[in-house]
């Protein structure tokens, strides 16, 4: 069985439970004295947060998440899927990037890969929508990949420095990318792999630039709910998450 989901509760200083995280971050929160363990699945945090996380938001965001295919239903070779693809999301506003957590659920190997498959012809139709031929970047993972090696160098080079919350932006970032938690090989690895790679060289992702930059502010919320019908219809998941939904839970704020 491959593990997403530790689904170990965070805790506000006042007892309010805020979300849930990994073993990892939360070993990451307590080691550097920011936290304490109440029990193997609950921490607590020893400062004052910014925001709550999700505990004003939908019951959704609160619940234990199932190590589970959301297709079919298995437990194993599990990956987290981005509902709305990375080369469009990358080049939404930033308000709508951190709110992304509700539209990556977990898929199989083999249900993933025929997802991708599928939803490469609804990429076919945007490019002639817009006006925007596919590109490397649309059809694979190369520009995520280039992302997590930079992240990954950063956080090997720069630990001392980094912010708390940087840190776990960019090490969420690899976890989506291995759909798993990587381990400090996994990071040093890719952390290697920088110093033969010229980023300036790569060039950045055009099909999605290029349809994402024709929307008005409007045309967001349609453009994800259609990636979310799609997925419903092509798909038909019979194990989602309570609550899960083309519309979408309302969330605040963040941690």
């Amino acid at each position: 069985m491959s593990e997403l989901y530790n689904n170990i509760s965070m805790l506000s200083p006042c007892g309010k439970k805020m979300c849930h995280v990994g073993k990892r971050k939360a070993n990451w929160y307590v080691k550097r004295g920011l936290a304490k363990r109440l029990s193997s699945q609950t921490i607590q945090l020893l400062f004052e947060p910014k925001a709550l996380g999700h505990h004003d938001d939908a019951a959704y965001y609160l619940q234990p998440m199932p190590n589970r295919c959301v297709v079919c239903g298995t437990s194993n070779n599990l990956s987290r899927h981005h509902i709305v693809p990375h080369c469009y999301r990358m080049f939404f506003p930033e308000e709508l990037k951190c709110h992304s957590w509700y539209d990556i659920l977990p898929l199989c190997r083999p249900c993933h890969d025929e997802y991708e498959l599928i939803a490469l012809g609804k990429k076919k139709l945007l490019a002639e929508q817009y006006q925007a031929p596919l590109d490397l970047y649309s059809c694979n993972d190369l520009y995520e990949l280039v992302s997590v090696i930079k992240k990954s160098h950063t956080i090997v080079n720069h630990w001392d420095n980094l912010p708390s919350a940087k840190f776990v932006e960019m090490f969420t970032y690899i976890e989506d990318f291995l759909g798993r938690e990587p381990t400090d090989d996994d990071i040093r690895a890719y952390a290697k792999l920088a110093r033969n790679i010229k980023f300036e060289n790569l060039g950045i992702p055009k099909h999605g630039e290029a349809v994402v930059s024709k929307f008005e502010v409007s045309d967001f919320e349609p453009f994800i709910k259609a990636w979310r019908s799609h997925f419903l219809d092509t798909m038909k998941p019979r194990f989602l998450p309570n609550g899960w939904n083309v519309a979408g839970a309302p969330q605040k704020e963040k941690i």
